[in-house]
């Protein structure tokens, strides 16, 4: 994603005090103004920017926890 939020989600966050992260693409490809609202912002490879996303959270350690259990 690129540039701002939408304004119903700056407007939540602003609202309600959230401490929101964002986990932004280190792809030269990809330029253009990175969203302002999210506090901390991570710079990373774009496979790891797809892991964070499917995973939901900054917060698992890829290291270490799945991304996600399949059934087999």
């Amino acid at each position: 994603m690129r540039g701002d939020l939408t304004p119903e989600l700056n407007e939540v966050i602003t609202q309600n005090d959230l401490v929101c992260a964002a986990v932004l693409s280190g792809n030269p490809q990809l330029r253009g103004p990175h969203p302002p609202q999210p506090q901390s912002q991570f710079l990373a490879s774009p496979p790891l920017v797809v892991a964070y996303a499917i995973a939901g959270t900054i917060t698992r350690d890829l290291m270490t926890e799945p991304v996600g259990k399949g059934k087999g």
